[in-house]
């Protein structure tokens, strides 16, 4: 099977890129060196690469022992490894649904077990004392419980609701993924943690994860994992690419202004009935009032148009 096939018919086709990395183009031979592809390096681990088509942008997952032997000694140079950790080594920044930040490369994701319980006025989690958790876990485990159900808030209300289980251990499931922190430490993170936005992208993949993870597949597990990442990286560039061109277009804004073409309107949106969000004020550039409530409610269909002021002069 040649490569363009397997690019398009490989275990797992990921949604086309705009551009999910700025590395260099080469030509890719599969193993019977008849089919060529020219694509350049996203991601690769053990078994599997991801290459990013260069006539479409299209990323798809190829198997490495279905590659030539060149292509293969390629994947050991430092050229190919910088290549991909540039794409997918990076920091991101995941929200959670808190609007708290944190800020870790996505590595896997994960299910672990956490047993809790109360002895002798100590908390254990999993027979660690809870004291000497990361600060981390220490904000996350009265989560678990009170995600559960259970009226737990923090460390005080956790010990409290275990000792009223008379010493009997406390089980939960945890599903989620794996984040490497900027010191290198790796620590899990509850998927019910995460806003709406960021799970649109964390949880496709898991169900098969945790099909491979159940029947022992390492195999598919790497597979997963490495689709995981891609896409994780693909989502940030896109955002920052974003935030690059909202800072342009603001910065563009502020020139208007300054040039007396334009001003600055803050406008006060009220929800509709139905619709449970809270009042906005929005503010954006418009020549009038009448263009800024118009472009204020495109952005945010479902509410009306309150109060409108010039905050410019």
């Amino acid at each position: 099977m040649k490569i363009a096939t397997l690019l398009l018919a490989a275990t797992v086709t990921l949604a086309a890129a705009t551009s999910a990395t700025a590395g260099k183009v080469r030509t890719w031979t599969d193993s019977s060196g008849k089919y060529t592809i020219d694509a350049t390096l996203v991601a690769f681990n053990e078994k599997d690469v991801v290459i990013e088509r260069a006539s479409d942008k299209q990323l798809g997952t190829v198997p490495i022992d279905k590659l030539s032997e060149k292509d293969k000694e390629y994947l050991k140079t430092k050229e190919a490894i910088d290549s991909a950790h540039e794409v997918t080594g990076g920091m991101q920044r995941w929200t959670l649904k808190d609007g708290l930040e944190i800020i870790g490369r996505l590595v896997d994701y994960g299910r672990k077990e956490i047993v809790l319980r109360r002895s002798r006025g100590t908390v254990y989690v999993n027979d660690r004392a809870f004291q000497n958790l990361p600060a981390i876990y220490q904000k996350i485990i009265p989560l678990i419980v009170q995600h559960a159900g259970n009226g737990v808030t923090d460390a005080r209300s956790l010990e409290q609701w275990l000792a009223s289980r008379r010493g009997a251990p406390q089980t939960f499931t945890v599903d989620g993924v794996v984040l490497e922190m900027e010191n290198g430490d790796e620590y899990g993170i509850p998927f019910f943690m995460f806003s709406d936005k960021d799970l649109d992208v964390l949880q496709p993949g898991w169900d098969k994860w945790l099909a491979a993870h159940e029947k022992a597949n390492h195999e598919a597990r790497q597979h997963e994992a490495l689709r995981l990442q891609t896409e994780a990286a693909q989502y940030h560039q896109e955002r920052e690419a974003q935030e690059r061109r909202r800072i342009a277009e603001m910065q563009l804004g502020l020139q208007a202004v300054e040039a007396g073409v334009t001003s600055v309107w803050e406008v006060t949106l009220y929800p509709e009935p139905g619709n449970p969000g809270p009042p906005l004020w929005v503010t954006g550039f418009a020549r009038d009032s009448r263009s800024a409530s118009y472009q204020a409610l495109a952005k945010h269909p479902g509410y009306t148009v309150g109060p409108v002021r010039r905050v410019s002069n």
